[in-house]
C-alpha cells in the first residue's frame, strides 16, 4: 500500500478500526473510499440545500454543487428534485454502489416523510466486494428504503402493482432501447399526475427521445444535461441526464 493510503487510513478512524479488527490493509481501504465517498455526498446535500434556499433553478445548483464537489451530477439532480417537490413515493431502477439512493434517502430524511423503493441485480462483482447492492447507504437512511434484488424486467411491474401509484420515477438500469422503453412505459400508467420522470444515461438509446416525443403533450418542463468527464467516457459515450413532469 502506498505512503499517502496508509496515513489517510490512520487519520480515518472508522478505517483504522477496521484495520484494528482485520489486520487487512484492503478491508481498512475500502471502509476509507466509503466514508470518503459519503463526505463527498454530505458535502453535495449540505450545498444544494444552501443553493435551495436562495431559490436558484435546479439546473444551476447541478452544475455550481457538481463543479463544487466535483461528484457526478444525477445524484444532486434527484436531490434537488425530491427535496423542492418533496415526492412520497419514488422508484429508482439501477441502485449499484447507491450514490443515487444516498442522495435521495438524504432528501427524504430532510423533508420528514416519503419512501424509496430500488431495484437492481445484484450482479457486479466489484459491488459484492465492497458489501453489495447499496452499500454506501448507511444504517441511519435505511429506515424509509426498500432495497429489492432481482431483474427490473420482471420485478417492476408487481412492485408498482403493488404501490398502485408512485410520484417519481427513476430509471438507471440497462440502458439499451428496450430496457429504457419497458421502464418509462410501465411506470407511466403508475406516476401521478404533477409526478416526475428522471433518468440517466439518456442518449444511450433513442428510448428517453421517442417516449419524450410521444407523450409530448403530456410532460412539461423537459430538462436534459451532460454529464461530468468520467474514465468510463473512454468505453461508453458521455451521459446526459434528463427528467420532465407529468401533465395530464
Amino acid at each position: 500500500m502506498k505512503i499517502h493510503n496508509l496515513f489517510r487510513i490512520i487519520n480515518n478512524p472508522e478505517s483504522l478500526k477496521t484495520y484494528i479488527q482485520t489486520r487487512s490493509k484492503e478491508e481498512a481501504k475500502k471502509t476509507l473510499q466509503i466514508n470518503e465517498h459519503r463526505k463527498k455526498m454530505i458535502k453535495s446535500c449540505s450545498l444544494s440545500e444552501h443553493l435551495l434556499n436562495q431559490n436558484l433553478p435546479i439546473p444551476e445548483i447541478i452544475e455550481i454543487v457538481s463543479k463544487n464537489t466535483c461528484i457526478t451530477k444525477y445524484p444532486i439532480a434527484w436531490y434537488c428534485l425530491v427535496r423542492r417537490y418533496r415526492p412520497e413515493i419514488i422508484v429508482e431502477t439501477g441502485t449499484s454502489m447507491g450514490w443515487s439512493s444516498f442522495m435521495i434517502l438524504s432528501a427524504i430524511s430532510q423533508n420528514k416523510h416519503g419512501h424509496l423503493y430500488s431495484l437492481d441485480l445484484d450482479d457486479s462483482e466489484n459491488v459484492k466486494n465492497y458489501g453489495g447492492v447499496g452499500y454506501l447507504v448507511p444504517e441511519s437512511l435505511q429506515k424509509n428504503w426498500t432495497l429489492i434484488i432481482g431483474d427490473t424486467m420482471k420485478e417492476l411491474e408487481p412492485l408498482l402493482i403493488k404501490l398502485k401509484s408512485i410520484d417519481m420515477f427513476i430509471h438507471d438500469s440497462d440502458h439499451s432501447y428496450e430496457p429504457m422503453m419497458f421502464e418509462y412505459t410501465t411506470a407511466w400508467n403508475y406516476i401521478k399526475n404533477g409526478g416526475i420522470l428522471a433518468s440517466d444515461d439518456i442518449n444511450h438509446s433513442n428510448a428517453f427521445a421517442e417516449f419524450a416525443k410521444q407523450y409530448a403533450n403530456q410532460i412539461l418542463n423537459l430538462t436534459e444535461f451532460e454529464e461530468i468527464s468520467r474514465n468510463t467516457d473512454t468505453q461508453f459515450k458521455r451521459p446526459w441526464v434528463g427528467y420532465f413532469f407529468k401533465n395530464i
